[in-house]
């Protein structure tokens, strides 16, 4: 059990449902089915099956550190983050106090220590290729912290790159393909040569190790290029095309992260699920932004669009909803990295 305990302890979103055994079942038995769904037999022949388990490292835009992605737009007339939290409010602004050119990205994730834990986290720098970038966290009350960390014309991206739970300062600079970071815990840097320029980061777990792996996806030939890092070893997957947008998230459940592409000029996703395969979902029309994230907090990313002010979200467990949250020029706030 004790193996077991510590592997369940890098991940999320775990969900079980709860039965009786037989009396043959022996109190504390651990079986993995062929789904890859763990049924753990407890006292009293209890036992739970965890039907979803997500691996931290493949994130959701969580400003509150709970299982559900929150609904968040940035507002560059005033260079604020306006968040809503759970059915119907409370929200939250986060004033930048920056000119709004300055506030180039939004990272929806949670960087405990090493920036200030459950604040608007953003990435800020000026309009001159090659000059310094930073990434900030503010709280509500405006107070900032700063960490001075790329240049413009890198790509921020989120992850956690050691596995402590936090998601790493680091870019991707697509100039040289090299992806610069800064691991939150340890205080270590590291530098990984995985792209070329015109690729398209797409960091996500997709080894099931509770660790983000380094990921692009090249538009020219619609491929993904994965290196894991539970073996350093890497994959190819052809799944897209140039003007498709790279997404990442869990919408199986299975704790690795799928291939998935949002199509806009035919308002399609298309999705290669590690455990349910090949599918096409009908949602969105060609000027949506689509916003993936585990809106109902059942382990299982979403598909939603945000759509002027509107988001549409099709949750897998809780269905469909459209919420009104934010203007028409407002930038919805999801964990993507492709633009």
């Amino acid at each position: 059990m004790s193996n077991l305990s510590n592997q369940i302890a890098l991940y999320s979103g775990i969900r079980t449902f709860i039965g009786k055994a037989n009396s043959s079942v022996t109190s504390h038995d651990v079986a993995v089915q062929p789904d890859n769904k763990i049924l753990v037999v407890g006292s009293n022949f209890v036992v739970m099956r965890y039907t979803a388990i997500t691996s931290v490292a493949t994130k959701s835009a969580a400003y509150d550190g709970d299982e559900r992605a929150d609904i968040a737009v940035l507002r560059h007339s005033n260079s604020t983050l306006y968040v809503l939290r759970g059915e119907g409010g409370p929200d939250v602004s986060y004033p930048s106090g920056e000119a709004s050119f300055e506030v180039r990205r939004v990272i929806p994730e949670i960087f405990g220590s090493l920036l200030p834990a459950f604040s608007f986290v953003y990435w800020r720098g000026g309009n001159i290729i090659g000059t310094p970038a930073s990434f900030c966290g503010t709280y509500a009350t405006g107070n900032r912290q700063c960490i001075q960390w790329g240049l413009i014309g890198d790509i921020p991206v989120g992850g956690d790159y050691n596995a402590d739970g936090f998601t790493d300062v680091a870019v991707f600079r697509p100039q040289n393909g090299v992806w610069y970071i800064y691991q939150s815990s340890s205080g270590r840097f590291r530098y990984v040569q995985w792209g070329t320029n015109g690729d398209k980061p797409v960091p996500a777990d997709y080894d099931y190790d509770g660790i983000t792996d380094i990921a692009i996806y090249r538009p020219s030939t619609g491929t993904w290029w994965i290196q894991r890092s539970s073996d350093s070893g890497y994959f190819t997957v052809q799944f897209g095309i140039a003007l498709d947008i790279p997404l990442t998230g869990d919408f199986d459940g299975d704790g690795r992260a799928d291939f998935t592409v949002y199509r806009a000029s035919e308002g399609n996703w298309y999705q290669l699920l590690t455990t349910e395969g090949f599918r096409v979902v009908r949602f969105g029309l060609s000027t949506d932004i689509p916003v993936p994230g585990d809106y109902d907090g059942d382990g299982r990313h979403d598909v939603a669009v945000f759509r002027q002010g509107v988001w549409y979200l099709l949750q897998s467990t809780a269905g469909f909803k459209a919420i009104q949250f934010g203007n028409a020029d407002d930038r919805p706030v999801s964990v993507r990295y492709d633009e």
